[in-house]
């Protein structure tokens, strides 16, 4: 294989929209959070298995709940069209994933320390952080679904009776209430959970020469018995010891660990293990997860309805990374890319070639019809084309010739400069430099 130079740009920020109602703001309530304080009369709907889940940490922090600006008039907006057609027609809801992705994406950033422009592509950072921030705005999507479900169910009293409109809007606002305090919550969890994936990262580069954790639990009259009686506890880094009580253990928990040279290692007999949240019994940051992949929401949404929601993610959330830390670069494939494609394999080879080559972001793209998805994906395309690749900013297209004669080679350029600026020539026979410079005319080298 023969690959000509592609001029390659430094990766910017991954995320999604700065604007819209989606920004980070405290705003007054508005008609729909006046109801609120009648949250006490809900009608009890029986077992609630997201309550079951804060519920580990209920009484030791009151939380403010913080209102994203628009939120509450959208929120009625959906209400108003629910209550009209008595029935969802979607289970999720692009906006409100947006609201959610964005606010607890912000989070995964303040945790972590750092963002992608700051990392080094072959070191841990960058897979660690991706999948931190793809896990929240998965879990984004399943919150919207249970909202957006809870608010369905809502449409009908306990007797199977049809509410009126201000009964459903009372039950909605109560709903959406809830919600936004564990917004709260979940936010924080984000921040404290990218923190300690980042520590963890650097616990594992460091172990050759601190090779031990102490459990460090902050003691005060808000400490969790559960992190009490770990506090101390000095066990190995790779010990299975922290694959159950790495921290977090709970909701809104603040321990960490502390990595040291010398110690005396507390022996397993002597360790007073409590009964943490079973969900809570993984280490998130060696798995780069903020939520546990059996949290309420996530047990609640179907796979198919996560997939079919990604389409709504920012750009970088919708790939999947397929290599780091082995080649210089990054290699991501989008979650539409179809690998029984003919040419996919010449198109990975490529890839892999180029993220050999340089520090640069390699995105395997899919073939995509639909005007909304082709908005986040191909914003910068000429008209329907589907290029192979997007290296850092710029999109590439591939071509395979059988031949290299001239003709063929121009005809195979000219065709991919239809779709894009930069274009990779796969020859079956090396030629000379002069000649692609001829056969391309000054135009892409």
């Amino acid at each position: 294989m023969d690959l000509r130079e592609v001029r390659h740009y430094r990766p910017g920020q991954e995320g999604g929209r700065a604007d819209g109602i989606g920004k980070k703001a405290l705003c007054s309530s508005g008609t729909f959070f006046r109801l609120s304080p009648l949250e006490s009369a809900q009608e009890d709907r029986g077992h609630d298995p997201i309550e079951d889940y804060y519920g580990c940490c209920r009484g030791q922090v009151e939380l403010q709940t913080e209102i994203p600006s628009g939120y509450g008039s959208y929120v009625e907006k959906l209400a108003r069209e629910l209550f009209r057609k008595k029935a969802l027609e979607k289970e999720f809801d692009p906006e409100l994933i947006r609201i959610y992705g964005e606010r607890l994406s912000k989070g995964i950033k303040k945790g972590f320390g750092k963002n992608y422009f700051e990392i080094d592509l072959q070191g841990p950072d960058y897979g660690m952080l991706h999948s931190l921030e793809k896990n929240v705005w998965q879990f984004s999507a399943a919150k919207t679904y249970s909202q957006l479900k809870e608010m369905s169910d809502a449409l009908r009293k306990p007797d199977g009776t049809l509410r009126t409109f201000d009964e459903f809007r009372i039950q909605t606002t109560m709903i959406t209430g809830k919600h936004l305090r564990h917004l709260k919550t979940e936010y924080r969890t984000a921040v404290k959970g990218a923190n300690m994936a980042d520590r963890w990262n650097g616990i594992q580069e460091r172990k050759h020469l601190f090779p031990l954790l102490e459990f460090i639990a902050i003691e005060d009259d808000r400490t969790s018995p559960l992190c009490r009686t770990l506090n101390g506890v000095i066990r190995p880094v790779d010990d299975p010891f922290w694959t159950r009580y790495y921290p977090p253990n709970h909701y809104n928990c603040r321990s960490t660990v502390r990595q040291i040279k010398d110690g005396v290692i507390t022996p397993e007999e002597d360790i007073v293990a409590p009964q943490i949240p079973e969900i809570f019994k993984v280490n998130l940051g060696q798995r780069g997860l903020a939520f546990p992949e059996d949290h309420a929401y996530f047990e609640e949404i179907p796979e198919e309805v996560i997939r079919e929601a990604r389409q709504f993610f920012p750009y970088g959330m919708q790939f999947d990374i397929l290599e780091a830390g082995s080649v210089k670069g990054v290699i991501r494939q989008h979650y539409l890319a179809d690998p029984s494609k003919v040419d996919y394999g010449i198109v990975t080879t490529v890839a892999r070639e180029l993220a050999s080559m340089e520090s640069s972001v390699v995105d395997i793209m899919p073939e995509i019809l639909d005007p909304v998805l082709r908005r986040t994906v191909f914003p910068d395309a000429k008209g329907l084309t589907n290029p192979d690749l997007r290296v850092d900013k710029v999109l590439v297209d591939i071509k395979s010739v059988q031949s290299t004669r001239y003709n063929t080679l121009r005809s195979a350029i000219d065709k991919a400069y239809r779709q894009v600026n930069v274009v990779i020539v796969d020859l079956p026979a090396p030629i000379s430099e002069s000649e692609m410079f001829r056969v391309a005319n000054g135009r892409f080298l």
